[in-house]
């Protein structure tokens, strides 16, 4: 995971349906990696865009989520094998909705590098829903497209 420092970060987000599709802001560190704020459970999160996980992970935890995990499956964590929890849950973005399965994991690392309260990655298997995906980093908007 990608160290980071520099975040000045503001949780608000919109988003506009139109016919070519949602467009959600985002907000950025010094090494340009993006932050979203993400509704799940009644309230709003910040969760971090990583196009290299292949699916999204969330910190239980940190979300201070009331729930028992469906199952538990083994990661490989540091080196190290560890079994993590799989919750069910629905998370948005402006107007955009995805339910799914999604593992546990400790940010409390990358809170700390951030000085932010991220408290899940967005992976691969939201953004492969799409036919397009645009981040336009000028004006700090992302543009999905089905």
């Amino acid at each position: 995971m990608a160290i980071l420092a520099g975040l000045s970060l503001a949780t608000s987000s919109f988003a506009l349906k139109h016919e070519s599709g949602t467009h959600v802001r985002f907000t950025t560190n010094t090494r340009s990696v993006i932050f979203l704020t993400v509704r799940t459970e009644g309230r709003d999160a910040v969760f971090l865009l990583d196009t290299g996980a292949t699916v999204t992970y969330i910190d239980v935890t940190a979300l201070k989520l009331d729930a028992r995990p469906q199952f538990f499956v083994s990661v490989e964590q540091t080196n190290q094998k560890t079994s993590r929890g799989v919750y069910k849950l629905q998370l948005q973005m402006g107007e955009e909705k995805f339910a799914g399965q999604f593992i546990d994991v400790d940010l409390t690392g990358t809170r700390r590098e951030c000085s932010c309260e991220v408290v899940g990655l967005i992976g691969m298997d939201f953004l492969s829903r799409y036919v397009s995906v645009e981040i336009d980093f000028r004006e700090r908007v992302i543009s999905f497209r089905r």
